[in-house]
């Protein structure tokens, strides 16, 4: 994942703050030293942590990376997309992430998220046979899901700062 991901599920809720100075931390030591990801590598989280003093941080960060504020779909897209990178990469589950889905994106989501909303009513319809055949299934549902998300352009490419 990257630093990008990381801020994206950090604009989504704040609990992504720890997360987000790590991520820094991991820009720092491939080489990206600029005075805002050291500042944002610093920070210490506790949870009498003021939200604005890191919230300032981001902002910085965000202006020096050319990462603009994204819209509420735009940021539910690039957050779906870094939990498909998740997935993908075997942090998450099949039902994890379908679940994560139904939650967070909800069916009044983003039309083009729908299929992932929808993998866990699957999964619920197919709770009442515990086959591996009908996991397999959804899966492959999946597959296809996460191949249609990725193909969308992220949206920090699209709305770079300049």
């Amino acid at each position: 994942m990257s630093f990008a991901d990381f801020l994206a599920v950090y604009d989504l809720s704040f609990h992504g703050a720890q997360v987000l100075v790590s991520a820094a931390t991991d820009l720092l030591v491939l080489g990206i030293d600029c005075p805002v990801v050291v500042a944002v590598a610093s920070a210490i989280i506790t949870p009498e942590t003021n939200r604005f003093v890191i919230d300032d941080l981001v902002r910085d960060a965000r202006a020096e990376l050319g990462l603009a504020q994204l819209d509420d779909d735009a940021l539910i897209i690039r957050v779906a997309q870094s939990q498909l990178r998740r997935w993908a990469a075997g942090v998450m589950s099949d039902r994890e992430l379908a679940a994560w889905a139904h939650k967070v994106i909800g069916h009044d989501g983003p039309f083009v998220l729908q299929a992932l909303v929808n993998a866990d009513d699957e999964f619920d319809d197919v709770d009442n046979s515990w086959t591996t055949l009908a996991d397999a299934y959804v899966h492959s549902g999946l597959l296809d899901t996460a191949s249609n998300i990725f193909a969308l352009a992220d949206p920090w490419e699209m709305n770079r700062v300049r």
